[in-house]
């Protein structure tokens, strides 16, 4: 579905709105975006919510609108939102632009999934959700005014531009025979360690969307997947027992290292794979489900490379039992 973007607001009606509502420095230095939603938020028609922090020297605000269109003579409603963030110190963003809007952008995002939870709370609308830069068309207008002068032209940021600026290479006669043959594995659901290998493609998805506690998570999930699916295989004997009521760390401390060997010490300080794992990642886990901790890039980055050292190590383990358990070994390589 092609969609008009909303027309832009205009500086003297930015002037208009907020003039009496902060202060006149914080007027002559801004960034906003402006934004469609995939659904209807139905406050109060060019409502503005506006934000500050104690001691902060930003103040967000939110202005939304009512967006109706016409599709094969049907009309519809979405919400468009122009995006604020006023901020004192804001620099001329001709300087490492996309970093500057890339930052302005997250920080905004994350402020509206703030209204748009009050919002759903309060009506309990089931298709009202918290969105994401994936719910968001990749082409976003923008506009800037930075140390009084004025409105500078409105400009196009690319929220994807890898998605809309590379285009592919085909496949080769030997990748498209790979291609054929994992999608045959994965469509007939023959391989259960292909799905693990679906489960990280997708988080690394979720991290190039800055969605890093999701990916982390999903990250988490790939490898449970994996050391539960090891379990299944090399304990035949135990297989008629729920293996899900088996807490992960006694997987991890007690059944693994009884099959396939190896160092599966987690206690801090500890040295190797596993403890750098259970000490860093799995802990880095718990605190994004237990307390709602948001990582950072830099965390994010250390902790998925930690993973992978740890999905390593296992698939090395494996390797070096496959004489005791073959089918395990024919799996794993055959993901």
């Amino acid at each position: 579905m092609i969609q008009e973007s909303p027309q832009l607001i205009k500086e003297e009606e930015i002037v208009r709105i907020y003039r009496n509502i902060i202060d006149k420095e914080y007027l002559n230095n801004y960034i906003y975006f402006s934004i469609v939603l995939p659904f209807h938020v139905g406050l109060p028609e060019k409502h503005c919510i506006t934000m500050k922090n104690e001691g902060d020297k930003k103040i967000v605000s939110f202005l939304f609108c009512t967006y109706e269109y016409f599709l094969q003579k049907e009309k519809y409603f979405t919400s468009s939102v122009n995006m604020f963030l006023f901020d004192k110190e804001l620099k001329d963003t001709k300087e490492n632009l996309t970093t500057s809007l890339s930052n302005a952008f997250d920080f905004l995002l994350d402020q509206l999934n703030t209204i748009i939870f009050s919002y759903k709370y309060v009506t309990k609308i089931p298709y009202i959700y918290e969105i994401n830069v994936t719910d968001i068309d990749s082409m976003v207008f923008y506009g800037s005014r930075v140390g009084g002068t004025k409105l500078n032209p409105l400009g196009l940021f690319l929220l994807d531009v890898l998605n809309i600026k590379t285009k592919q290479k085909i496949l080769n006669k030997k990748e498209f025979s790979e291609f054929a043959r994992i999608h045959r594995v994965a469509a007939d659901n023959l391989n259960p360690f292909c799905d693990v290998k679906r489960i990280l493609l997708y988080a690394s998805s979720l991290g190039t969307k800055r969605r890093y506690s999701e990916s982390i998570l999903m990250q988490q999930t790939a490898l449970e997947r994996m050391i539960y699916e090891i379990f299944r295989i090399v304990y035949p004997e135990l297989h008629g027992e729920n293996c899900e009521d088996i807490h992960f760390k006694k997987l991890l401390t007690k059944y693994m290292p009884e099959k396939l060997g190896g160092n599966w010490d987690i206690t801090k300080g500890g040295r190797g794979v596993i403890s750098d794992y259970y000490n860093n990642f799995y802990m880095l886990r718990c605190k994004i489900i237990h307390r709602g901790y948001k990582p950072d890039i830099n965390e994010y980055h250390k902790v998925s490379r930690i993973i992978e050292e740890m999905l390593r190590f296992i698939t090395v383990r494996i390797g070096i039992k496959k004489e005791e358990f073959p089918e395990l070994f024919q799996m794993v390589l055959d993901e």
